[in-house]
């Protein structure tokens, strides 16, 4: 999307040139021009969510989670869950069978004291 700001007297008006592109001149003469390859508030639609799969349970071993923080999907498709209650990260295979878990609450090795998220570098979690 291109804006701009000019300085312009005039009315209130909107145009589309023939490549698509909006020109709108706002009350106050503050002109804003749209490109049809940027999102636009104009077209913008609600999207639509399609459930594929669901991973979580109530009363799960592995599934139960307190307050998930972060999540990653890597490329096999195995799904990181970092869940800051039980100070974990679970793996679950990309069908959502619990595959691990990593961590517990605590300050030593392999402990979290509060855990925040999930990041990534080049080659490890």
């Amino acid at each position: 999307m291109i804006c701009g700001a000019v300085s312009v007297s005039g009315c209130e008006e909107a145009s589309a040139r023939a490549d698509g592109v909006w020109v709108d001149t706002l009350r106050g003469g503050r002109v804003v021009i749209s490109s049809p390859d940027s999102p636009s508030s104009r077209a913008a639609r609600a999207p639509t969510l399609v459930e594929e799969l669901r991973i979580g349970s109530v009363e799960g071993d592995c599934d139960a989670f307190a307050s998930v923080v972060s999540l990653f999907v890597d490329g096999p498709g195995r799904i990181y869950v970092a869940d800051l209650g039980a100070n974990t990260i679970r793996i679950f295979s990309p069908s959502g069978a619990c595959l691990q878990t990593l961590g517990r609450d605590g300050s030593g090795p392999g402990e979290f004291a509060m855990l925040a998220g999930i990041a990534r570098s080049r080659h490890s979690l």
